[in-house]
């Protein structure tokens, strides 16, 4: 797009911010890329810390509120200490807090920890994937050959076709072929 584009988007009442995404959308686009995102992007830590304190934060006033508990009685409740919890709600902790205790205090409170956790960045659970199958020596012994400088370029294709030849029977056989 150009710049007189530009300024026929905007005279037909089309926001810059709108125009901004959409020529950027289109230059992805034209370029032939997909971006996709495999692992989450890291928060910085001021962030985290700044999330981290507000989730604590509506913790406390809930058990203030709701629960009718003061500082003492959170704090024998939960097992941990007023001054520690009232520096995770001002956000004044250089080392992220410790897993254990996080749970302890949201256990003490009578809340799921998830969304502490979360606030500073922390997955625990479901989204930890399965542990994979041990490769069997002999299909480790075919990548190792795959690999291998000294194997032909000819053996290695013969051995890549059969593996998908193979893996096209499995398939099959799966859907009742």
């Amino acid at each position: 797009m150009t710049h007189v584009s530009t300024r026929i988007l905007i005279r037909k009442g089309v926001p810059r911010s709108r125009y901004r995404r959409q020529q950027r959308s289109h230059q992805r686009q034209s370029r032939g890329l997909r971006v996709v995102y495999r692992e989450p992007v890291s928060q910085p830590p001021e962030v985290s810390r700044a999330r981290f304190a507000k989730v604590i934060d509506r913790m406390l006033n809930q058990a203030r509120t709701v629960g009718g508990m003061n500082d003492s009685a959170i704090a024998s409740a939960t097992g941990v200490s007023a001054t520690t919890f009232y520096r995770w709600r001002r956000g004044e902790f250089t080392k992220t807090p410790d897993i254990s205790m996080i749970r302890r205090f949201c256990d003490g409170l009578g809340v799921p920890a998830e969304p502490a956790l979360r606030a500073l960045g922390i997955t625990v659970g479901a989204d930890d994937p399965a542990p994979e199958a041990p490769i069997p020596p002999d299909v480790r012994r075919i990548l190792r050959g795959l690999t291998d400088p000294n194997v032909s370029e000819f053996d290695k294709t013969f051995v890549r076709e059969t593996l998908k030849m193979l893996a096209n029977r499995v398939t099959a056989g799966r859907h009742g072929s």
